[in-house]
């Protein structure tokens, strides 16, 4: 199964992350309010890549400063993105996932999200 639909509505994606010192996978939400792909630091030098500083980002509560990697691929649903850039940002304690799969990620995709039929589909 590559998501899961949680009783509160958060869609779980397994996403697999390439770096220069290998392959990380770690359980993401399908976050369409979110521009960018955001991975926590720990991810990030798991997988051999150094931030470097971009600016600041608004999260859900607050402006941030943040920095970026990138990708040598990442890896979700089916779809492979190259050279992706995506922010360094740790998620808030205690959250289930390791990371948020942005709207970025899906760009010259067609991503169907059906609740009802609790079903993620993208071409």
């Amino acid at each position: 199964m590559t998501y899961v639909f949680e009783r509160t509505g958060m869609i779980i994606v397994r996403v697999q992350i390439h770096g220069p010192r290998g392959i990380r996978d770690g359980r993401f939400a399908l976050d369409t309010g979110a521009e960018v792909t955001c991975i926590p630091p720990q991810l990030a030098a798991a997988v051999g890549l150094e931030p470097v500083p971009s600016g600041r980002i608004m999260t859900a509560s607050e402006l941030v400063n943040v920095e970026s990697v990138q990708l040598s691929s990442i890896v979700a649903l089916g779809v492979t993105k190259r050279d992706l850039m995506v922010r360094v940002h740790p998620l808030p304690p205690g959250a289930r996932m390791v990371g948020l799969l942005g709207v970025d990620f899906f760009r010259d995709t067609r991503l169907t999200i059906d609740f009802g039929a609790r079903r993620v589909a993208v071409a």
